[in-house]
């Protein structure tokens, strides 16, 4: 099994838990949480 990145550990956690919205300001130290909620958003659509 491939080792997670912390992004895509952080998006499971808010869909698993239901969390309906984030926000935040966007730049190059939160590309990867970014990156990660977009995957998962495509996926299960």
């Amino acid at each position: 099994m491939p080792m997670m990145k912390g992004g895509e550990l952080i998006a499971q956690y808010l869909v698993q838990e239901k969390v309906p919205y984030i926000f935040g300001i966007c730049g190059h130290g939160n590309v990867g949480i970014l990156d990660a909620l977009y995957d998962v958003k495509t996926n299960s659509s």
